[in-house]
């Protein structure tokens, strides 16, 4: 962030968490305080509406968790672990969880808090009650003009929902947590927007020491799941193509209105980067990639020589279906592209 010590992480999984990490010196990330998101839900239109408090992980620094590790550190270092006492529940001093690895009982080990936080992070945020629910959380972005975060959700299912899986009962993903997240399945998935508040408190009430802290998670953008007819031009495609499918990487044009979103999808045939402008709403396909491809590494540059750029990469053409469509090895090839260049936007 631009303080250059306020940090966020998305967290690419199934039933991940949200975290920030405020390090104690500008320009020096070897140290400081980790924190993880706890949600509120106010709605489930349009992706959500969510407000966000943060738990605080603990203090540390590179050379503790250094020293550890070099003792081969393993789980059971850390956690004392126990069979389930009935569905979502756990023996007496176990706390229930459910992350990535699914419903578990845990209970941390006397002096272990500080390294399980470091290296068993998804668990230890979900042990210390932040919301881990989110369901392929990937690129992330900021607009400095609105003090605006926008992270990219590919996919609205499994702990994002309810008690279910793609729209179907199942326990699996939100037993024995939180169930903070309850919306609506989407394949397609979104782009949320999270404002930005200064002198936040944590869970615990302590002031945080960053004025660049999220305040809350919205809904800003979704995809919408649709099925085009057989026999159909854009027969194959299951989310709308006038519309976002499973956005992955993002990047803000500096001071413009513009997010450049970029897809990794099975649900359109052909990948997009779209540009979407946050002030009118007003969504635009400005690149197409090859069958079987992914648009990585969308990113704004925004002085260099004295211009701006924009680049895109188009990952594994031909590599994920339609490998007979190929014109030969060639075709395969990942391609970097540079737009520009452009004025400085000022």
């Amino acid at each position: 962030m631009p303080d250059e010590k306020t940090v966020y992480l998305t967290d690419d999984g199934t039933n991940g968490a949200m975290f920030m990490f405020i390090a104690d010196e500008a320009k020096d990330l070897t140290s400081g305080t980790l924190y993880s998101a706890k949600l509120k839900q106010n709605s489930a239109l349009n992706g959500g509406d969510f407000d966000i408090t943060w738990v605080n992980l603990g203090h540390a620094a590179d050379k503790e968790i250094h020293s550890f590790v070099l003792n081969d550190a393993m789980f059971e270092d850390m956690f004392n672990a126990a069979e389930p006492a009935g569905e979502g529940k756990c023996p007496f001093g176990f706390t229930s969880v459910n992350t990535t690895w699914g419903f578990e009982c845990l209970q941390v080990k006397p002096g272990m808090d500080k390294y399980a936080s470091r290296l068993e992070s998804r668990r230890y945020a979900a042990y210390k009650g932040a919301t881990t629910e989110f369901r392929k959380k990937e690129g992330i972005t900021f607009d400095p003009k609105r003090n605006t975060l926008y992270v990219a959700i590919s996919r609205i299912q499994y702990g994002m929902e309810d008690f279910r899986k793609k729209g179907k009962a199942s326990p699996k993903y939100d037993m024995g947590g939180n169930n903070d997240m309850r919306l609506p399945r989407n394949d397609c998935g979104a782009v949320y927007k999270l404002a930005m508040g200064k002198a936040q408190k944590d869970t615990s009430g302590k002031v945080i020491n960053s004025d660049l802290v999220a305040t809350n998670f919205v809904g800003e953008l979704l995809g919408e799941m649709k099925e085009y007819p057989k026999g159909s031009e854009f027969e194959g495609n299951k989310c709308s193509i006038n519309g976002i499918a499973e956005p992955d990487n993002l990047t803000f044009i500096e001071n413009s209105d513009i997010l450049i979103i970029g897809e990794d999808t099975g649900a359109h045939q052909i990948d997009y980067i779209w540009a979407y402008n946050v002030k009118t709403k007003d969504l635009t396909r400005i690149l197409t990639s090859p069958f079987g491809s992914e648009t990585t590494s969308p990113f704004w540059y925004s002085n260099i020589g004295g211009n701006g750029y924009l680049t895109t990469v188009i990952q594994h053409p031909f590599g994920e279906s339609d490998e007979d469509k190929a014109g030969g090895e060639s075709d395969k090839e990942s391609w970097i592209g540079v737009v520009g260049p452009f004025p400085l936007m000022k």
